[in-house]
């Protein structure tokens, strides 16, 4: 969370990895791209694919803790295979 020059936010009502999201700024603008390792494979993700507006001026990351791993559509989005 340090390495993404944003001042964070903190929802209240969920533990999310939120930032500020300046008037008219590209939502996505500074941050990571995620890579997923494989055997024998990469999976690098951009950060339209692993965050998401929360709410007005608002984006979070969009992956969430579990026992069962999901790659959702929002990870897979604009993936040719």
């Amino acid at each position: 969370a340090n390495v993404i020059n944003r001042e964070h936010f903190y929802p209240p009502e969920q533990d999310l990895l939120c930032y500020h999201v300046e008037d008219n700024a590209d939502p996505y603008e500074g941050l990571l791209e995620m890579t997923f390792h494989f055997t024998n494979a990469d999976w690098k993700l951009p950060p339209s694919n692993i965050f998401g507006m929360f709410r007005s001026g608002i984006t979070c990351l969009a992956i969430k803790d579990g026992e069962m791993p999901i790659f959702g559509n929002i990870a897979q989005q604009n993936m040719h295979v």
